[in-house]
C-alpha cells in the first residue's frame, strides 16, 4: 500500500469515527422518540462508497453497538409515552442496519463477479488474438506454404509463400488457383478436393503448379479437416510443399539402380540379394555361374535350397544373424570345392546382400604372409619398412613396423604408420649422423649407424640401425628395410663410465693440486702466524699479516673442499642411524630455511644401520637441503625421506661404481625451478654452478658425491624443469661387525703425564719447504728434531740403532716406503713407538692401518703451529702413560 492510499485510508476512518461520535452525542440531546439509529445508514453508505467493502461488517456491528449504547445515554421519554415503542424504534434500526450491510455486501459480490466474467473474457479475447497472430506469425515463417479454407472449400488465407511462388494476385490464387495447375493435373487435383469435401477425410495429391517464368514445378498437396466437438467441419487447415527436388533424385535415383545393374554384372565377383525370407531378389552372373544355376531361375528361389548351400550350410546363419541384428559381417568361407571365398554381408530392409569373391590364391600367399610377419614381430630388434622416396623432407613413409617397435618407442602401429622415420628423432639427434645416412640413401647404398631417437613419452634411447633398400622384378627400388636394435643400455654404461673416467681424472688432477697447495699453505700458514706474533707491537704491520693468515686459511678451506671431491679426504666411518642424524639436525636444518619452506620429514621406522662418517653425512645432508632451497627462491615445501634400498646387478651394470647390495637410502625432495637437461650431467663438477657469485662456489655438490663415493655410496638426481628435483644418497649398509659410535672407547689423557719438551723427535717429509717449517717450530718449542727426507732414510736411522721419542712422518712420499709402511717398520725396531702422521690427502694409504695394528693419529695439511705443537705433546704424553701402565 502506498504511502497516499494509507493517508487516504487513515483520512476515511477519521471521518467515519467522527460522524458516529457525533450521532452518538447527540443521544442525550434528544427524546427517545427520536430514530438516531437510522442515522447510521449513511454511514454504511459512505464505506460503499469509499470501496472500503471489507469495512462494511465491521462498521454494520459498530452501529449496531452505538444504537444500543445510545438507548442507555437518551433522556426518557416523555410522561405518557410507551416505551414498548422506544424499543421497537431501537430494534427497527438495527434491523435496517442489518439489512443496508446485507444488501450492500450483496452489491459488492455481484460486481466483483461481474468484473471476473470481464476479465476473463477480455483474456479469452487476448489469447485468441494472440493465438492467430502466431499462427499468421508461423505461416509466413515457415519454408512451406499454408492456406485455409471454409468448410464448403473455399480457399480464405493463403501464406505469402505461395502468392510469391504463383506471381499473382492473392485474391486470384484464393479464387481460381486450379486454373494455375498444370493441364494434366487440373482434373485429378480438383477430383481429389470434391472427394475430401464430400466425405470429410484427409486431402494429399501431387501436381504440377506454373511458375511466374511458366516452368512447372511439382508440389504436395495437402489438408487435413478442423472439426468441432460434435464432429462438424469448422474448417480446413492445408500446406503446399516443393517436391521438384525429391522429384529430381528419385529420377537420378531409377538412372543410378540402372547403372548398378549393369556395373553389377560386369564384375568378376558374385552378387545376389535376398529377402527377409532369404529368398533370392536379385543374382549377378558371376554369383549364378558359382552356384551352377540359371540367374532368372534363380529368382524368388529359396537360398537354402540351392546344392552348394546344401554342401556349406555353415553360411546360413550368418545370414541369418546379419539379418536379426542389422549388422555387417565379413569372413573367409572354404566351400567344398576346397576353393577360398571372401564374403561379406550387408543388411538393408528386410533383406540382405552378398557379395563373394574367390580368395583361394590370396589365402595362401597370406597365410605365407602371417608366417613371416609373426617371426618378424616375434624378433626383439625394430623391423620398419618404408617407401622408396622422397628421401629429402619429409622422408619415406612407415608402411610396417613390427611388434619391438610399439614396444621399445611406446607408438602404437596406427600411430607410425604414413609418418616418416624421422618423428623419433628429437633436438638431440646428431644432424650430421642424420645427413651422412640421407646421403647414403641418396646413392641408394645399405647404411649402418648409431643413433640417438625418442620415445612417445620424451624420454631418449639409442638406435644401432642398418638400412638396405628392396627392390621389384624390375629393379626398381621400391621400399626401404631398417632393422634397428636398442643400445640404450649399452649406451648409458658408456656414459656412465666416460663420466666415472671423467670425475676420476678430475679427482686426481684435483687432488694433486691440493696436496701440493696444502704443503705450500703448511709453510704460509705457519710462517704468517709466526710474522703476526713478532709484530704485535706494529700494528700496521700486524694487520698486514693477520690478512694473510685469513687467506691461508681460506686457501685451507678451498682445498679441503677439492680433497673431498677428489675422494682424498680422511674419514672416519662410524655405524649411525640415519634417522637419529637426521632428527639431531632437524632444528639447524630448520633455522636454515627459513618460515617460508615446510619440511616434510619421513622417515621409515626399521631403517637399516649405515656405515659411513657421520660429520661428513651432517655435511652432506645441509648442503643438499640448501641446494634445495636455493632451487625453490619463492618457498614451498621440501621433502626428507629416508628408505631401505636394494640396488641389483641391472642397475649395477648402468651405474658402473656401484656395488650391487643393501643400501640405505636418504632421498631430498623440491618443488623448485628444477634442472635443465643441457646441465644436468655438470653439477657434480666443481666449481659448476648456477648461482651468482655471491651464494655459491660450485663446490657443495661436488664435495657430497665425492663423499658419498668415497664411503662406497652412489648419489643420483632426478630432475624436470619446472617441476623440482630429488637427490638420492645410497649410503652402504652397516656390517655386524662394525662398532657403533657408542661402542668406540673413549679417550682420557692422564692428568699426571709430564713431558720436558726436550724428547728427540723425528720428521719425515719429502717437502723441504714443509719439512724446514716444522723441524724450526718444534725446535723453537725445544725439541731435538731430526729429519729425513723419505721413508728409506728414515729407516735408515732407526735400522743403525737411533731411538727417537716420536715419529712425525708424511703419509704419501716417493720411493719404496710410504708413511704407513714406514711406522710399521719402525715398530718392528722400537715397539711403542708413538707415531703421527702428517698428509695434504692420504689417498688409500691408511685404508687398512687398523688392521694392522697402528693406531691412526693424522694431522692434516695445512696445520697452524699450535695445532702441531699440542698433537705432538698430546702423542708424548699418551705414550709416557702407557709406558708407565706397563711397568
Amino acid at each position: 500500500m502506498s504511502p497516499h492510499q494509507s493517508s487516504q485510508q487513515l483520512l476515511s476512518i477519521l471521518m467515519l469515527l467522527t460522524f458516529m461520535a457525533l450521532i452518538l452525542f447527540s443521544e442525550p440531546l434528544t427524546q427517545l422518540g427520536f430514530a438516531h439509529g437510522f442515522l447510521y445508514v449513511p454511514l454504511l453508505l459512505l464505506v460503499h462508497r469509499l470501496q472500503q467493502e471489507h469495512w462494511i461488517w465491521p462498521t454494520t456491528l459498530v452501529t449496531l453497538g452505538l444504537v444500543v449504547l445510545g438507548y442507555f445515554l437518551s433522556p426518557p421519554p416523555p410522561e405518557g409515552f410507551a416505551h414498548v415503542y422506544v424499543l421497537a424504534n431501537r430494534l427497527l434500526s438495527c434491523l435496517v442496519l442489518l439489512a443496508t450491510g446485507y444488501l450492500l455486501k450483496q452489491i459488492h459480490d455481484h460486481g466483483q463477479e461481474q468484473k471476473r466474467q470481464q476479465e476473463e473474457l477480455e483474456a479469452a479475447i487476448k489469447e485468441a488474438q494472440e493465438t492467430r497472430e502466431y499462427f499468421l506469425s508461423l505461416a509466413e515463417t515457415l519454408p512451406i506454404s499454408i492456406w485455409t479454407a471454409s468448410p464448403d472449400g473455399r480457399i480464405d488465407y493463403t501464406s505469402p509463400q505461395m502468392i510469391q511462388t504463383a506471381g499473382i494476385s492473392k485474391q486470384e490464387l484464393m479464387e481460381n488457383w486450379i486454373s494455375y495447375l498444370h493441364p494434366d493435373d487440373q482434373e485429378k487435383t480438383a477430383a481429389a478436393w470434391s472427394e475430401a469435401l464430400k466425405y470429410g477425410h484427409s486431402y494429399e495429391v501431387e501436381h504440377r503448379f506454373r511458375q511466374p517464368d511458366g516452368n512447372y514445378s511439382w508440389y504436395l498437396l495437402q489438408a487435413q479437416p478442423i472439426k468441432d466437438e460434435q464432429g462438424k467441419i469448422k474448417s480446413w487447415l492445408g500446406s503446399s510443399v516443393d517436391i521438384s527436388n525429391q522429384k529430381q533424385l528419385m529420377r537420378e535415383k531409377d538412372q543410378l539402380v540402372s547403372r548398378l545393374n549393369a556395373v553389377l554384372e560386369s564384375i568378376s565377383d558374385g552378387f545376389f540379394t535376398l529377402d527377409k525370407n532369404l529368398h533370392f531378389t536379385y543374382v549377378n552372373s558371376t554369383a549364378a555361374e558359382t552356384l551352377g544355376v540359371n540367374a532368372s531361375a534363380l529368382l524368388h528361389q529359396a537360398f537354402v535350397d540351392q546344392p552348394l548351400v546344401y554342401k556349406n550350410p555353415e553360411v546360413i546363419p550368418r545370414i541369418q544373424q546379419t539379418r536379426a541384428t542389422g549388422l555387417s559381417n565379413t569372413f573367409e568361407q572354404q566351400i567344398a570345392t576346397g576353393d577360398w571365398y571372401l564374403v561379406s554381408l550387408y543388411p538393408f530392409n528386410d533383406g540382405v546382400s552378398v557379395y563373394f569373391r574367390n580368395i583361394t590364391k590370396e589365402h595362401q600367399a597370406q597365410q605365407e604372409l602371417n608366417l613371416l610377419r609373426t617371426a618378424v614381430s616375434r624378433l626383439n630388434d625394430v623391423i620398419i619398412i618404408t617407401e622408396a622416396e622422397p628421401i629429402s623432407y619429409p622422408g619415406p613413409k612407415i608402411v610396417y613396423v613390427n611388434d619391438a617397435f610399439e614396444r621399445i618407442t611406446g607408438y602404437s602401429r596406427e600411430e607410425a604408420l604414413g609418418k616418416s622415420p624421422r618423428f623419433l628423432q628429437g633436438p638431440n639427434t646428431d644432424p650430421i649422423e642424420v645427413k651422412r645416412m640421407g646421403d647414403a640413401l641418396r646413392l641408394w647404398q645399405p647404411v649402418s649407424g648409431q643413433l640417438l631417437n625418442y620415445k612417445k613419452n620424451g624420454e631418449e634411447f639409442w638406435f644401432d640401425l642398418n638400412i638396405v633398400p628392396l627392390a621389384n622384378d624390375k629393379g626398381w627400388y621400391t621400399h626401404w628395410v631398417a632393422v634397428e636394435r636398442d643400445i640404450t643400455d649399452q649406451k648409458q654404461i658408456q656414459l656412465q663410465l666416460s663420466h666415472a673416467q671423467r670425475m676420476e681424472s678430475i679427482g686426481q688432477l684435483t687432488g694433486g693440486i691440493a696436496h701440493d697447495f696444502n704443503n705450500l699453505l703448511t709453510v704460509i700458514s705457519g710462517n704468517t702466524e709466526l710474522l703476526d706474533e713478532q709484530l704485535a707491537d706494529q700494528p700496521r704491520l700486524q694487520a698486514l699479516a693477520k690478512t694473510a693468515v685469513l687467506a691461508a686459511e681460506r686457501g685451507a678451506q678451498l682445498t679441503r673442499s677439492l680433497l673431498t671431491f677428489a675422494r682424498k679426504q680422511t674419514l672416519k666411518p662410524q655405524t649411525i642411524q640415519v634417522n637419529q642424524l637426521i632428527l639431531d639436525m632437524q632444528a639447524l636444518i630448520n633455522s636454515s630455511l627459513g618460515e617460508r619452506y615446510q619440511l616434510e620429514v619421513n622417515l621409515k621406522d626399521d631403517l637399516w644401520l649405515a656405515g659411513i662418517d657421520p660429520s661428513q653425512l651432517e655435511n652432506t645432508l645441509l648442503n643438499l637441503i640448501i641446494n634445495a632451497r636455493d632451487a625453490s627462491p619463492l618457498g614451498g615445501k621440501i621433502t626428507l625421506e629416508t628408505r631401505n634400498v636394494y640396488l641389483d646387478s641391472h642397475y649395477a651394470q648402468l651405474n658402473p661404481e656401484v656395488t650391487p647390495g643393501d643400501y640405505v637410502a636418504m632421498l631430498v625432495t623440491d618443488e623448485g625451478s628444477g634442472i635443465h637437461p643441457d646441465i644436468l650431467s655438470k653439477i657434480f663438477d666443481p666449481f659448476f654452478t648456477t648461482k651468482d657469485k655471491t651464494r655459491g662456489t660450485g663446490l657443495g655438490l661436488s664435495m657430497a658425491f665425492g663423499f658419498i663415493k668415497q664411503s662406497g655410496g652412489h648419489l643420483t638426481v632426478n630432475s624436470k624443469p619446472g617441476e623440482g628435483s630429488c637427490f638420492s644418497v645410497f649410503i652402504p649398509r652397516a656390517t655386524s661387525q662394525e662398532q657403533t659410535v657408542a661402542d668406540l672407547p673413549p679417550v682420557t689423557l692422564p692428568e699426571n703425564a709430564d713431558t720436558q719438551g726436550q724428547e728427540t723427535l723425528l720428521v719425515v717429509e719429502d717437502n723441504a719447504l714443509v719439512r724446514n717449517f716444522a723441524a724450526s717450530q718444534l725446535k723453537a718449542a725445544g725439541y731435538r728434531v731430526t729429519t729425513a727426507e723419505n721413508g728409506e732414510q728414515a729407516l735408515a736411522l732407526f735400522q743403525k740403532g737411533d731411538t727417537f721419542d716420536l715419529l712425525f712422518t708424511d703419509v704419501i712420499m716417493p720411493g719404496q716406503l710410504n708413511g704407513l709402511q714406514l711406522a710399521e717398520a719402525a715398530l718392528e725396531l722400537q715397539p711403542g713407538l708413538p707415531v703421527i702422521f702428517t698428509s695434504g690427502y692420504t689417498e688409500n694409504a691408511l685404508v687398512d692401518a687398523a688392521a694392522s695394528g697402528i693406531g691412526i693419529d693424522l694431522l692434516n695439511k695445512p696445520y697452524h703451529r699450535q695445532e702441531l705443537l699440542e698433537r705432538i705433546q698430546d702423542a708424548l704424553k699418551k705414550a709416557q702413560y702407557k709406558a708407565k701402565q706397563d711397568d
